[in-house]
């Protein structure tokens, strides 16, 4: 295998294996076609913007951006087997776009020590797996979307104040997971549209939101919020079909839950309020 090592402003170009490492607010932009390709970019400045799109079988692409504000990674990959990973430290208002379209496809995005981080994720294919860790910061934001059959998704934010996760399923069997924990005014969204889906919320601090809606049948929603908080609300939101289950579990004070099912038969839900004065259950 050919292996070239670049340090430039701007490369694009398509071989076999590529490494670019880039400084002084650089960009860096890969385009590579074909099999079995490999592409490394690794940034340290502010204002670095990193861009990968390859086109083929078992690519595997790597941007690092170390404390650099305001840095951009873009990752799109087209094919089966294929990699992406992406990690931004330090990076305040750091921004990470990933899309995957193909087959056993897998996708790892980091974002740590910073403030005002994104992260925009989509997966649309088979044996996909997607996860999202956001950490030591505040004002972080993931935005993700699945489609397919035996996905899964994590999306983790700890010690992340003001933090919102956004996610989207469709497809069967898939698995989306948000852990939310020790913070304080986390949202969290979840919706899953489908058979056999499975969606778990988990946060721990105070004025949290946690909200589960699944369109399908045979789908468990599950929402756990626990320690010494207050303010808290948690909905799941289920329609139309069968075997459906729906659990809000809360432990804290003034505190709302409400689940919603509508529609079809066999359906299970349950809400556990404990030490909690609170504001209202609805089903």
């Amino acid at each position: 295998m050919r292996k070239l090592t670049l340090i430039a402003a701007s490369v694009a170009l398509a071989i076999t294996s590529l490494s670019v490492i880039a400084a002084d607010n650089n960009t860096a932009n890969v385009l590579q076609a074909g099999s079995d390709n490999s592409a490394e970019i690794s940034q340290f400045s502010n204002g670095a913007t990193a861009s990968v799109n390859q086109n083929g079988n078992t690519n595997t692409a790597t941007v690092m951006q170390t404390a650099s504000d305001n840095a951009t990674a873009a990752v799109n990959q087209t094919g089966g087997n294929n990699l992406a990973t992406v990690n931004q430290g330090n990076a305040n208002a750091a921004v990470a776009n990933l899309t995957q379209t193909g087959n056993n496809n897998a996708a790892t995005v980091t974002q740590s020590q910073a403030t005002l981080a994104n992260t925009i994720a989509s997966q649309n294919g088979d044996g996909q797996t997607l996860t999202v860790l956001q950490q030591n910061g505040n004002n972080l934001r993931a935005l993700v979307s699945q489609s397919g059959t035996g996905s899964a998704m994590n999306i983790s934010q700890t010690n992340a104040n003001n933090a919102a996760a956004v996610t989207n399923q469709a497809g069967t069997g898939l698995i989306g997971d948000i852990l939310q924990h020790s913070a304080h005014d986390m949202h969290a969204e979840m919706v899953q549209s489908g058979t056999g889906q499975q969606a778990r919320i988990d946060q721990s601090g105070n004025y949290d939101f946690g909200r589960a809606e699944q369109l399908g049948a045979g789908n468990k929603a599950t929402i756990t919020q626990t320690a010494s908080a207050t303010g808290w609300g948690a909905w799941t939101d289920k329609a139309g079909f069968t075997g459906n289950y729906a659990g809000v579990y809360q432990n804290g004070t003034q505190n709302t839950a409400g689940i919603t099912q509508s529609g079809g038969g066999n359906n299970r839900a349950w809400v556990n309020q404990s030490n909690n004065a609170a504001v209202g259950a609805r089903f």
